[in-house]
């Protein structure tokens, strides 16, 4: 479920502010027509765009699973503060997940994986 996408400018980055670190960022729209652009692998979704712009980073920092980390700079998932309830046990909650896209997900809450706070 793609979630993001209507309301902001987004896209992925190979290189943040020149820091080598592959992610997403998600700016804050100017304009309505701005809403659910795709930006360019550049990472600015028109000329109007700068990192000097409201946005967030976020890094494909990958999901930690027992030792081992798995798709670090391929994926990234981050977890949100609601519990995912299926047959009313609460072992998975609901994550922020990009990949191709950006999407909501729920995994076990035994993976480890960033957390993002945003104040609004």
């Amino acid at each position: 479920m793609s979630f993001v996408t209507s309301a902001t400018g987004w896209g992925q980055t190979d290189s943040y502010n020149g820091s080598n670190v592959r992610g997403y960022i998600v700016y804050k729209v100017k304009s309505e027509s701005d809403k659910g652009v795709k930006v360019s692998p550049s990472g600015t979704p028109s000329s109007l765009y700068s990192l000097s712009d409201a946005h967030i980073f976020l890094p494909l920092a990958g999901i930690r699973e027992g030792n081992g980390l798995i798709g670090d700079r391929i994926n990234g998932s981050y977890w949100s503060s609601s519990l995912f309830f299926e047959d009313y046990a609460p072992s998975d909650a609901w994550a922020f997940r990009l990949f191709s896209d950006l999407y909501l997900t729920n995994y076990g809450r035994y993976y480890g994986m960033p957390v993002r706070a945003v104040f609004k």
